[in-house]
């Protein structure tokens, strides 16, 4: 890359009582090699030092700047994003949780990739990883080469690699975000999935950025994600109809990295949520499941669960 952009970048941070590990989040934010950002941070309600903690950087930094989230905004993290996204005015959008971290080097190396082929309308990806005191960093990613995912590839790697991508590791051309919609306020868990499907239905498709990576923590405290019950599972199940129906919209065919993403709810719930299960139970049927036959998944699964390991030492 032997040029270089001063486009402004808007980092969008929706955070609630996470006083204690901000700064860190913040730090990783002003210690970027590129400087023309902007850093949003939208404080849902927070009571605990938040403010202060946010103040300290707004000080030093005029490039960073502390909203408390509109009335007119619903509550919750989409709501205070979508307020950041509505507050901001970069031509890229960096999306930045509270708890996570970039590479100093992300911003710089992501803007710069996608700068350079303008005719296209990409958005980009990066490694990633888990994190926690101590670890070692060991890389994921959605993409192995130099190549461009469209819808189907992207939902088939995910299904092929059993992952999933933070939302911190993307940076996305404002335009996709203003075609691709706002941030659905409805969904209570999952929101990036049904999100991010949408940015790359009205993508020319996803691209890989070497050289950067960002952290996604796990700590003792608790992600929304982590945080589990039959309304959040209702909640996921309703992300996941909207999900399908953005790919029949655009023609995606995407059967099996549904049922993948189905047939793990059903053996977690299958029992202990049957109600909600079988409220959805259409949406499993049309992915080639059937919740009428739960025991039968659930032996199967764990007879692979007691022959995997004998497998694993006898053919790996």
């Amino acid at each position: 890359m032997d040029f270089t952009t001063n486009k402004l970048i808007s980092i969008i941070i929706p955070t609630f009582n996470r006083s204690s590990i901000l700064e860190e989040t913040l730090m990783s934010v002003r210690n970027q090699t590129y400087a023309h950002w902007e850093c949003i941070v939208v404080d849902d309600g927070s009571t605990d030092d938040t403010a202060r903690v946010v103040e300290k950087f707004t000080n030093m930094d005029p490039r960073f700047r502390y909203y408390l989230r509109s009335g007119d905004f619903p509550k919750g993290a989409c709501g205070a994003r979508n307020y950041g996204f509505y507050n901001s005015r970069g031509e890229y959008i960096q999306w930045l949780d509270d708890d996570d971290l970039l590479s100093e080097n992300k911003l710089e190396l992501q803007v710069l990739k996608l700068e350079e082929d303008k005719t296209q309308n990409y958005f980009t990806t990066c490694n990633w990883d888990v994190f926690w005191q101590g670890k070692d960093f060991k890389p994921h990613n959605v993409i192995d080469d130099d190549e461009v995912l469209r819808a189907e590839e992207f939902c088939h790697s995910l299904l092929k690699k059993e992952t999933f991508v933070p939302p911190h590791a993307y940076l996305i051309p404002r335009t996709l975000a203003v075609l691709a919609g706002p941030w659905n306020t409805h969904l209570s868990i999952n929101q990036d999935a049904e999100y991010f499907i949408r940015i790359i239905l009205v993508s020319d498709g996803l691209i890989n950025t070497k050289g950067c990576h960002v952290l996604y923590r796990m700590h003792s405290g608790e992600r929304i994600s982590s945080s589990f019950n039959s309304k959040n599972l209702a909640s996921l199940l309703y992300g996941y109809k909207l999900i399908q129906a953005h790919q029949k919209l655009r023609d995606v065919k995407a059967k099996n990295f549904m049922k993948w993403k189905l047939k793990k709810l059903l053996l977690m719930f299958g029992s202990s949520d049957k109600e909600v299960i079988m409220a959805n139970k259409y949406l499993f049927i049309e992915n080639g499941l059937f919740p009428s036959r739960y025991p039968y998944y659930l032996a199967r699964y764990k007879i692979f669960k007691a022959i995997m390991p004998w497998y694993k030492r006898n053919f790996k």
